[in-house]
């Protein structure tokens, strides 16, 4: 931001539309438990880890355009909600994916549900920690420091919110450009 200038938000305050709504909290979830065995797969078989945020973003604009939703078009609040319960799938994979071979390398012996509640209570900490830091980060240090994957995903969000039928399928066409060549480096 320039001197003086103050940050407007793409959606004002004004805006009554719902932003947490049963589509927005459902495909949320279901992308988290997709994302999240993903992302331990990917640690734990390739030993590198991947975060989940963009490619979730793209799949909220694509099923909330895809008619998945019963009244209509998903709106950008909603895309955001998604996108912002998806992230949680990096944080649940990252943790368990070091947590696991951690234990079974000291040789601690531990039950499913240990490990279960201490992937759990570790995704829930990180979300609660987040929260008060979002408003500092999004807003207070708006254009001072670099933040690359979320400036990506601010753009994948936006454009779906654009009226152009087009802005989907770009999108798709872009992830899927980026899954062919991801293929390609990995398998050969």
């Amino acid at each position: 931001l320039a001197p003086g200038e103050e940050y407007q938000p793409i959606v004002p305050a004004s805006d009554r539309r719902a932003e947490v709504t049963a589509w927005s909290v459902t495909v949320g979830l279901l992308l988290v438990v997709v994302f999240s065995a993903a992302c331990v797969y990917m640690a734990l078989r390739a030993a590198n880890a991947i975060e989940a945020a963009i490619p979730i973003a793209i799949l909220a604009i694509f099923f909330g355009r895809k008619g998945l939703k019963r009244s209509g078009k998903s709106t950008i609040l909603e895309n955001v909600m998604v996108q912002s319960i998806g992230q949680a799938a990096g944080v649940v994979a990252a943790g368990a994916a070091f947590l696991i071979p951690a234990l079974y390398i000291n040789q601690i012996d531990v039950e499913w549900w240990q490990i279960f509640l201490a992937c759990t209570v570790g995704g829930f900490l990180g979300i609660v920690l987040i929260v008060p830091l979002r408003k500092y980060f999004v807003k207070d240090l708006h254009g001072e420091l670099p933040f690359p994957e979320a400036t990506a995903v601010n753009e994948i969000l936006v454009s779906g919110e654009s009226t152009s039928k087009s802005a989907g399928k770009v999108l798709l066409v872009a992830f899927g450009l980026g899954a062919f060549y991801d293929f390609v480096v990995e398998a050969i």
